[in-house]
């Protein structure tokens, strides 16, 4: 399987969409008209940049309803290998930053693109085409759906379904592109707006100039632009570096900057947990990040992880 591909029977009514989500369809209905009503904005994010990422919540009625958007439609897509990025594992695919990395071991070639501010640029329309074309549900229940999972006209960063409509948003040119590579002897991989294309074999001049260019053919499809600061070209014998992991070599290994980035995290936790009068709340809700940030370093380097959690533990 090269596309995303959705196995199941086409919805076709309002009717039928309220029996598959389990939700009554006056209320579906009603929701959808006051999704303006029921958003907030998130916490800022901070970037690695140092800038910071705007994020949206929805509020308990929508966001019941997105769940089971997630759970009874967009989680029974069938996602291609490639797709990497806030999917969950399958019994053939293993996913994430890590599972990313290793499509890309012993590469002697690599090209990383960033798309620029990704679920921005994502727009009602196109998921409404995602809807049409990759569900094939009905123009009314493709209306429905987008108005549920986008805001103000674009996929807003922290809505439950917005990863999963992230991951589709470039269904139409992205399998074609991908089976160009294997054609070609290269490997293809997206985590969300991270694309990376390697090659175990140096690759000419003119060879990596045509990639470079298909890739940004794919992403000008979709209306989206890629970031220039981000671009990376390596035709070195060095360890490549996908999603945070040196990816050249016969293993996978946590990149010398990502494991700084987690001791320096887990630092900054313990200094804050010695602070007198210290916000509990927030201070959990940063032990949860850093714990899932150490859970990587423990897919490479079990030592390490274990001498982090008992450093935060002992806190």
């Amino acid at each position: 399987m090269i596309a995303p591909h959705y196995p199941h029977k086409s919805i076709s009514s309002i009717q039928a969409l309220s029996a598959a989500l389990g939700v009554d369809p006056k209320s579906i209905v009603d929701v959808a008209e006051r999704v303006n009503m029921l958003h907030r904005r998130g916490p800022p994010q901070k970037k690695a940049d140092g800038t910071f990422r705007e994020t949206h919540e929805a509020l308990p009625e929508l966001k019941n309803i997105q769940k089971r958007i997630n759970q009874r439609l967009l989680k029974r897509i069938r996602y291609p290998f490639y797709l990497q990025g806030a999917l969950p594992n399958d019994k053939n695919t293993l996913r994430g930053p890590k599972a990313n990395a290793d499509i890309h071991r012993l590469s002697r070639f690599s090209v990383t693109e960033d798309i620029k501010q990704c679920y921005d640029y994502i727009s009602a329309s196109a998921v409404r085409r995602i809807w049409l074309d990759v569900f094939k549900f009905s123009h009314a229940v493709a209306e429905l759906l987008t108005r549920l999972t986008t805001y103000q006209g674009r996929l807003p960063q922290g809505w439950r379904p917005s990863s999963y409509l992230a991951n589709l948003a470039l269904y139409e040119e992205e399998h074609v592109l991908v089976s160009w590579c294997w054609q070609h002897g290269f490997r293809y991989s997206r985590f969300l707006d991270d694309i990376t294309v390697s090659n175990r074999n140096p690759v000419s001049l003119a060879k990596s100039t045509l990639i470079i260019s298909k890739i940004h053919a794919l992403v000008r499809h979709q209306g989206m632009q890629l970031k220039r600061t981000k671009h990376a070209l390596s035709r070195s014998r060095k360890p490549i570096q996908v999603t945070g992991y040196n990816a050249g070599g016969h293993r996978t290994t946590l990149s010398k900057p990502s494991r700084r980035a987690v001791r320096a995290a887990v630092h900054q936790y313990i200094q804050a947990s010695n602070i007198p009068n210290r916000d509990g709340a927030a201070l959990e809700k940063q032990a949860r990040s850093i714990r899932g940030r150490i859970e990587y370093v423990r897919q490479t380097d079990p030592k390490l992880a274990e001498r982090l959690t008992n450093k935060m533990s002992a806190a």
